[in-house]
């Protein structure tokens, strides 16, 4: 045997020893067994080798909050929050998802700190307000910090009127701005750009229907 050693007092781990049990013969002759407190309060019962050698260092609870911590989630799941972040990722980064072809086929990617945590999403972005949907500021960069916000179905329309920026008078100019400019209506001015027309010839088509308007309701008052 070896040499007895007195561990009344000394620490190991959460378990200070509190004073010797008794002897358990085992294969290797007899091991001291030492009575136990653990920082949680419970008592247990071990043996000096497993002491000394670190094999036991609580009554068991820091093996259970370990096992607790792997299987415990940020818990919304189900929440819109979540539901958010996982269709925009899915659309960005999975190539058998439906939108992929508009979002990740075209280049529109989430940040990797984003796509990598839902953790780290919610804490930039916060919970999704009843009644909106995440929306990208400039629609040719992707879901990113600074790019994206809550927004209702209505600032999500005018969003996508005013983010696209073209050349207009020497500048870089909204088709909001432009419409102002040039006294034109801005929803006319949206739906004719959408259709695949130069910025200069959306401008002067809805100048030639407003035009036309103008005729119409002076004929019609004359």
């Amino acid at each position: 045997m070896g040499k007895f050693i007195d561990r009344t007092g000394h620490r190991y781990g959460r378990l200070l020893v509190l004073h010797r049990a008794d002897e358990a013969p085992s294969s290797n002759g007899s091991r001291v067994r030492w009575l136990c407190q653990c920082d949680c309060g419970n008592e247990k019962v071990v043996t000096g080798h497993a002491l000394s050698r670190a094999e036991t260092t609580s009554c068991g609870c820091l093996r259970r909050e370990r096992t607790g911590a792997k299987k415990r989630t940020h818990g919304m799941t189900r929440t819109p929050t979540y539901r958010s972040w996982q269709a925009a990722k899915e659309r960005c980064h999975n190539p058998r998802n439906a939108k992929y072809a508009s979002y990740g086929g075209a280049g529109i990617h989430m940040c990797p700190r984003w796509r990598a945590s839902f953790e780290a999403f919610l804490a930039d972005m916060g919970e999704r307000p009843v009644g909106t949907t995440l929306d990208r500021l400039d629609q040719c960069k992707g879901y990113e910090p600074g790019n994206v916000q809550w927004a209702t179905s209505v600032e999500q329309s005018v969003n996508r009127g005013t983010t696209r920026l073209y050349r207009w008078r020497g500048g870089w100019m909204t088709t909001r701005e432009i419409a102002e400019a040039e006294s034109v209506p801005f929803n006319s001015l949206r739906k004719v750009v959408t259709k695949h027309r130069t910025i200069q010839d959306a401008v002067a088509y809805v100048q030639s229907r407003k035009g036309r308007s103008g005729i119409q309701n002076l004929r019609q008052d004359g």
